[in-house]
């Protein structure tokens, strides 16, 4: 093949691919329950469970704590231009008293919190489960996400805590 007929022949793909971009897969990023961090002062610190072995996540715990935990997780983008296509947060709520609430958060780059949404497990709910928040019409390119979660102390007296097991981002 000579030069000429190589230079049209690059040019033509290049075309096509224009024409008929690729489709893009979703972008899924999986955090760790230990991303989370105690934004109330009066808890000094959190109680991080890591179970198993390679595969599994670090988890973070109510403890031996009485009153609710609340913590909040920043979520990483790789690029700006896409929003969130769904969240899942994997939540163990052992309260027989509250829920586990968690907030989805959309901020903007002057920490303006322009798109927020709620999910939480019933106070009569007891074990492991998936609160999912959906995709949000509203989007700001240069913002960041977070999930922030109120976790239920531990009042069962089983000694086992209510907790946020990890976070699925799912980005368009």
């Amino acid at each position: 093949m000579d030069a000429k007929t190589a230079l049209a022949t690059s040019s033509l793909i290049a075309s096509l691919g224009l024409i008929f971009p690729t489709a893009n897969a979703a972008d899924e990023k999986i955090f760790p329950g230990s991303v989370c961090q105690p934004s109330t002062v009066e808890i000094s610190g959190q109680r991080l469970i890591t179970s198993g072995g390679g595969s599994t996540n670090s988890t973070v715990d109510s403890g031996r704590f009485t009153q609710t935990l609340r913590l909040d997780c920043p979520l990483v983008r790789d690029t700006v231009a896409k929003r969130w296509k769904n969240i899942y947060v994997r939540v163990r709520d052992n309260s027989s008293i509250a829920g586990v609430v968690c907030t989805a958060n959309n901020w903007s780059s002057y920490r303006t919190n322009v798109f927020s949404t709620t999910r939480s497990t019933s106070a009569s709910f007891r074990g492991d489960t998936e609160l999912a928040f959906p995709r949000h019409s509203f989007h700001y390119g240069r913002g960041s996400y977070n999930v922030s979660c109120n976790v239920p102390g531990n009042r069962s007296g089983t000694g086992i805590s209510s907790a946020i097991h990890s976070i699925r981002l799912v980005e368009e």
